[in-house]
């Protein structure tokens, strides 16, 4: 649907520019995808209150969702998502992801293809950007703010009921991109592991490959990102871990995954 919209929107303000302007060929280009732009964000913003009022697990509003995701990537992101190992996402069930993260598009490439409900860690900042924080809000995505600790150990507790609720969660346990020239990780904030523990969760960890890619090559470039969705662990399997020896585990199997 979103990218249906966005299309349209870019090839009538194109047909009507190019009337216009016949001999400025690149200014209706650019023109067109920014009105198409504008277009879905405003079709986006009159479906919030609907999205707010809704339960944020509702399929119709995850697949706009997806769909806007897939629109990002694909017309505005340049980027070629590949998918792997897309038998290990589970339909139904408690399930927290856990990713390695090098590039701000990271979560974008996730959303377009799990097929479920998907809310994710995001820092404070773009969590109160206009309308894409409202957004955020209705999915209930849980707000990490590093400058005050007791606000976010409430929205832990929030994101915690979110998992029991059967809504499936992304984390990006690494607490920001770091070293994005180097495609491993060196280490994970323990307390991310909170979220899947406390909620008796299934942990599914993703390997994302081609992070250092994407800022030297975005808008003009095509980059091709893959994703590597790894096999479960089971609650049964780290029920008597403690955060650290979780840590421990999903980081090896994201860092030995390619």
């Amino acid at each position: 649907m979103i990218t249906t919209i966005f299309l349209i929107s870019i090839l009538a303000t194109a047909l009507t520019l190019s009337s216009i302007w016949p001999n400025l060929i690149p200014l209706w280009i650019i023109f067109s995808q920014l009105f198409g732009v504008i277009v879905v964000l405003a079709f986006f913003g009159l479906m919030v209150p609907f999205y707010k009022r809704s339960d944020s697990n509702t399929p119709f509003f995850g697949s706009l969702t997806r769909n806007l995701s897939f629109t990002l990537n694909h017309f505005i992101l340049r980027l070629k998502v590949i998918p792997k190992g897309l038998e290990n996402i589970p339909k139904e069930g408690k399930v927290v992801f856990f990713a390695n993260h090098k590039s701000y598009t990271d979560p974008f490439v996730v959303l377009q293809l799990v097929k479920r409900n998907l809310a994710y860690a995001v820092k404070k900042g773009v969590y109160h950007l206009p309308l894409i924080g409202l957004w955020l809000q209705a999915m209930n995505c849980f707000m990490v703010d590093r400058d005050n600790d007791r606000d976010t150990v409430k929205r832990l507790m929030k994101a915690i009921k979110t998992v029991e609720k059967e809504q499936a969660m992304l984390i990006f346990p690494e607490g920001g991109t770091k070293d994005r020239d180097n495609e491993l990780i060196e280490q994970m904030k323990h307390g991310a592991f909170k979220i899947a523990l406390k909620a008796k969760a299934d942990i599914i960890p993703i390997r994302i490959v081609g992070n250092a890619k994407v800022r030297n090559r975005i808008p003009f470039y095509h980059t091709d990102r893959e994703v590597i969705f790894l096999k479960p662990i089971p609650y049964d399997s780290y029920k008597d871990f403690n955060t650290q020896e979780i840590s421990s585990l999903v980081l090896k199997q994201i860092n030995d995954a390619y």
